[in-house]
């Protein structure tokens, strides 16, 4: 007997594998693109639209310089229906006003140049004091009988010291001599008195001191001081 054939005459081929990964079909492709101009035109109208509102709404709070705004408060109305509306506030401005600097009160001079300036002259130099005080603490004052050695370098009729919150009560003296001695020169004043600004004592002679050692001297009261300067309390 003959035998049979030991391979088929039809040959079996399986199903074709398929590649892994994502498919899409063209209709599935064409509606993904619709979409994405869906939404950048949205995009688009939300930038032309919402964005400049939102500016012009930030400018409207903004006001140059030199303005004054005043806002009134929103007031309500009762409409045909017997409800209540409210109005927006009335926003209004108007120029900005300087206020007027009050006056000020110039401040005194004197006639003499010298004592309008803020520095002692340099032409008087004090070289040394003399004092005598009297303190009367029920009435919290004190006097005395001040002398001032002063050194003249340049001709000058001016003598100015430094004082402060004080009552002369005597006339002052220039002499060549501190002990008063027989033969003392008094030079003659003409013009004496306070220049509150500087804190001066100033003492003007008829006739100008030459380069020398004069003393000038005057009797004066005060209050004690409150401050911690001068004789205070």
């Amino acid at each position: 007997m003959g035998t049979e054939k030991a391979h088929p005459d039809v040959e079996f081929r399986g199903e074709k594998e398929e590649t892994p990964g994502y498919h899409l079909t063209q209709l599935q492709v064409i509606i993904i693109l619709v979409l994405s101009i869906a939404l950048i035109v949205s995009v688009g109208i939300f930038a032309g639209v919402v964005l400049p509102s939102t500016n012009a709404g930030h400018s409207s709070g903004t006001h140059a310089p030199g303005t004054q705004v005043s806002t009134s408060k929103p007031t309500s109305s009762a409409d045909s229906q017997g409800g209540s509306s409210t109005s927006p506030p009335v926003v209004t401005s108007r120029p900005y006003v300087a206020p007027v600097p009050k006056p000020t009160q110039p401040t005194p001079t004197s006639s003499y140049a010298v004592v309008n300036r803020p520095r002692l002259p340099t032409n008087v130099v004090p070289t040394e004091y003399w004092f005598t005080i009297e303190f009367d603490m029920a009435n919290l004052n004190f006097s005395g009988d001040t002398i001032i050695e002063v050194r003249v370098t340049n001709r000058t009729n001016t003598i100015i010291v430094h004082a402060d919150d004080m009552t002369m009560t005597q006339e002052p003296q220039v002499t060549n001599d501190r002990n008063y001695n027989p033969g003392t020169i008094y030079y003659m004043v003409s013009d004496k008195g306070f220049y509150k600004p500087n804190q001066y004592y100033y003492v003007i002679l008829q006739n100008e001191l030459t380069p020398g050692i004069y003393y000038l001297r005057f009797r004066h009261t005060a209050p004690l001081s409150t401050r911690l300067d001068g004789l205070y309390k």
